[in-house]
């Protein structure tokens, strides 16, 4: 292995467990982070309570010639990224900056941008290069992307992390944030995601580059390709290596076609190698969306399960990445150990003006049977909803308060369940509950048979906390077998007034979509 696979695995295993479980907030301005204070049950807390790491997005401004500074740095909005470095260590915080590129539709100074029709195209002085332009619409966005325009911007990008790698001598900026929705069969996207990771590369690979794949769509071979690099269109190099991958035996990622539900897996994997022989990853870290009720509308109110699917598709992406990597050209005795990636889960906000407190919690807790981080965004979603965001919150601080070091390094494990019988009960993977949903949208609601009560417990010594997340909206009655005597239990997360045990059995009720959090003392000196 050349030392530069071996100081990015490093790296990326350093910044794995550089937060123990990381806690991300996007849409932060640097006034947020030293001025922000929320109050939780009287308790004033500001955002260093709350999460570890504050990103923000600004969108690309292609100034070919600036009246003052350096154009380069100005087109990437250098010093707003200063700001936010500068604010977040003052509160002992790290930063993801993002890649933008995407461009505001503005005009510096005077004929140094021109503009075509209207709002639908920007172009540089010379009108050989189109801009991606901000627009509600990402695949409009990213259909403007061209090869030129990938050369054009990369020119601008190694002068932005070159500066900020520069000024950031002390490790505040944790990584870096690279394109969204990669969209892996378009050239153009896998050609611009490679110029990403190629500067961060130039640097030493000294920062995780990150992805967000909101998942719309199963089965999950985007993600697949998020983590390692497709060879485009015309690739010379003879260095591919085709990788047949084995999915789960219940893998949640599946495709509906028709009335018929099949498996992508298993799969036959091209991926592109280094003349060295060595796969070529994208990104590091994947951000699996959930968007709840934003892809489902008023059927989420029937069954969220969806949450915990989407985190789920991750980790699955992430173990057939490591079996690539595992058989990755043995003839060449080529040994290159899989980089440790984190699977976020994205707690839906846009959705949530259809979401009640109790959904809310739900879907903050599914996402974490599977998921290795939270990333929470916009925080400009405060005042529009918030009694999700006060859910999100006490989430966020019960994690950075007391529960971290057991998602990091408690013992996992799943419990038996049994649900009161007398309950009109529908298991997980009869995923819409009396409704239907006619047109593209049924291809990403085929789900395998996973129970519908998901439940995660961890434990470390004699204290465990139990995740429970009931995602049907329907009363149920349920009893947990645990793996000792219980000795006390105190809900952490959520409320109850009908929790009951005794020796090795815990009962509850829920009143229909809802997550809850128990943390449970075991007695030691029980046989």
């Amino acid at each position: 292995m050349t030392q530069q696979q071996i100081t990015q695995v490093q790296n990326n295993q350093l910044n794995t467990n550089w937060q123990d479980f990381p806690l991300v907030l996007e849409g932060v301005q640097p006034s947020d982070i030293t001025n922000y204070i929320c109050d939780l049950d009287g308790q004033p807390h500001g955002l260093a309570d709350l999460v570890d790491v504050v990103t923000y997005y600004r969108y690309f401004q292609p100034i070919d010639i600036a009246p003052e500074g350096d154009a380069d740095l100005i087109s990437f909005s250098y010093e707003h990224a200063i700001e936010i470095i500068e604010a977040a260590r003052e509160e002992d915080l790290s930063v993801i900056i993002p890649f933008a590129w995407t461009a505001t539709h503005l005009a510096i100074g005077d004929g140094e941008l021109i503009e075509n029709s209207g709002t639908e195209e920007l172009w540089i002085q010379n009108q050989t290069i189109r801009i991606p332009l901000q627009n509600d619409q990402l695949s409009i966005q990213k259909d403007q992307i061209s090869f030129d325009f990938v050369d054009y911007w990369q020119d601008k990008l190694n002068t932005f992390i070159t500066a900020l790698t520069q000024y950031d001598d002390e490790g505040t900026i944790w990584a870096f944030r690279g394109i969204d929705e990669l969209r892996y069969w378009r050239d153009p996207e896998v050609y611009l995601a490679r110029a990403m990771r190629d500067q961060v590369e130039a640097q030493g690979g000294q920062r995780a580059l990150v992805t967000y794949s909101p998942n719309h769509y199963l089965p999950e071979r985007s993600l697949l390709y998020t983590l390692v690099d497709k060879p485009i269109t015309g690739d010379p190099s003879p260095n591919l290596l085709s990788v047949e991958v084995s999915g789960p035996a219940d893998p949640a990622a599946h495709l509906a076609e028709g009335d018929a539900v099949i498996s992508p897996y298993p799969e036959l994997l091209e991926v592109y190698r280094s003349p060295g022989g060595y796969i070529r990853q994208l990104f590091e870290h994947v951000i699996a969306g959930n968007f709840t009720g934003l892809v489902l509308g008023d059927y989420a109110h029937q069954n969220r399960i969806l949450a915990y699917h989407r985190v789920r598709c991750a980790r699955e992406a992430v173990t057939n990445i490591e079996q690539v990597y595992a058989v990755n050209a043995p003839p060449e005795g080529v040994e290159q150990p899989a980089p440790a990636h984190i699977a976020y889960h994205v707690p839906d906000v846009y959705g949530a003006h259809t979401t009640s407190p109790a959904e809310a919690r739900h879907d903050f807790w599914a996402g974490l049977h599977e998921g290795q981080g939270i990333w929470l965004g916009p925080l400009g979603r405060v005042t529009q909803f918030p009694d999700t965001w006060e859910q999100y919150v006490r989430g966020l601080r019960l994690i950075k308060a007391e529960m971290r070091s057991f998602l990091v390094d408690g013992q996992r494990s799943t419990l038996q369940v049994a649900v009161d019988a007398t309950t009109d009960w529908i298991a997980g993977n009869d995923y819409l509950v009396n409704t239907a949903i006619e047109g593209a949208m049924t291809h990403a609601l085929s789900m395998p048979g996973y129970m519908a009560l998901n439940n995660t417990l961890l434990r470390i010594g004699n204290v465990g906390y139990l995740m429970v997340t009931q995602s049907l909206n329907q009363a149920l009655e349920f009893e947990a077998a645990l793996p000792g005597h219980i000795e006390n239990v105190t809900v952490v997360a959520g409320s109850s007034n009908q929790l009951a045990w005794e020796e090795t059995r815990l009962r509850d009720v829920f009143d229909g979509i809802d997550g809850r959090v128990y943390r449970i003392e075991f007695d030691p000196n029980a046989g």
